[in-house]
């Protein structure tokens, strides 16, 4: 269970319970623009361990000094840039924006807590808990988010990774019974023991994005069989080039949302997924010209492409 937590600490009356890539999240209070991925008011078996978390957390954080810092730079929060700098020692995370101190995290219980003033009703405070925040988290449970949009096509289920404005989104919109999509710009990757294969879950908030705020009414999550890198230099042609293990590993690794954030006990961990991925995942890196009244013909020749590969 991940817990998320406000200034409030006292009043866990309106606890909720929703769902982010399979794992339960309990949050102090509602989260309106979350409501599709609401599941139940938080039971109170729930909210008394949440709370006792919470306060463990306060009782040791207040002896600690702030951590050294792991990452700083600019990123866009709400509607402009924002210095964002990342602090991490044995025991804690914080993340700031602008100098002030906005979030904690216990890694270690899977525990948020928010201290910047709005709460869930500023839309920035829900940017960064659902953002860097919950990625960091979620990467310390082993499922890491990829910088990402997936698709199920006639030939499986495909992740397309790129730069921004690569062509993910574009690429991956929903076009038919043979081109739905399942996830766009984040895209939780995990390890699926059942499986014994790596899943895409369709289960996370991307709120930047209109048409990805709600999961779809597909499976909550997917078996994934190909990673196609977009190359971000237009090419006059269409082709593909499978890549080296060491080159699909870079990628895997390169796309990871949050990667400058982890630490050596994460980064280690995310490096052995990142070469078993590679091992079993083909990875093939896409040139296509950027001609949006050839999309159609590029999801076939994709779609061709891969059946072919599946076949060798």
């Amino acid at each position: 269970m991940i817990i998320v937590s406000t200034q409030n600490t006292y009043d866990w009356s309106q606890a909720q319970l929703y769902r982010f890539a399979g794992f339960s999240v309990v949050f102090q209070t509602p989260c309106k623009i979350l409501s599709s991925f609401h599941v139940e008011e938080a039971s109170v078996e729930t909210v008394v361990q949440a709370s006792m978390t919470v306060q463990e957390h306060l009782d040791r954080s207040v002896q600690s000094s702030r951590p050294p810092i792991g990452y700083q730079g600019p990123a866009p929060f709400g509607d402009r840039q924002r210095d964002v700098t990342y602090r991490r020692d044995d025991e804690f995370a914080t993340i700031e924006l602008d100098d002030e101190l906005v979030c904690e995290m216990n890694l270690e219980n899977s525990h948020i807590h928010l201290l910047r003033d709005g709460g869930f009703a500023n839309m920035v405070n829900v940017e960064l808990v659902t953002g860097p925040a919950m990625m960091i988290v979620l990467a310390y449970l082993k499922t890491y988010c990829l910088h990402a949009s997936a698709v199920r096509t006639k030939a499986g289920v495909v992740a397309f990774v790129g730069e921004s404005g690569a062509g993910k989104s574009t690429l991956a919109w929903q076009a038919g019974d043979g081109w739905q999509q399942l996830s766009d710009d984040i895209a939780p990757i995990l390890y699926d023991p059942k499986r014994a294969g790596i899943q895409v879950s369709t289960e996370f908030p991307q709120l930047k994005l209109e048409n990805a705020i709600a999961p779809t009414q597909i499976e909550q999550a997917a078996s994934v069989d190909f990673i196609v890198r977009l190359n971000p230099t237009p090419s006059s042609s269409i082709s593909f080039k499978e890549l080296t293990r060491a080159e699909a590993m870079l990628q895997f690794v390169r796309h990871t949302v949050g990667v400058k954030l982890f630490d050596r006990k994460i980064m280690r961990r995310h490096s052995k997924f990142a070469q078993y991925v590679a091992t079993k995942i083909p990875v093939i890196e896409l040139s296509y010209p950027r001609d949006l009244l050839g999309l159609t013909d590029l999801r076939e020749e994709i779609v061709e492409y891969l059946s072919k590969l599946l076949a060798q």
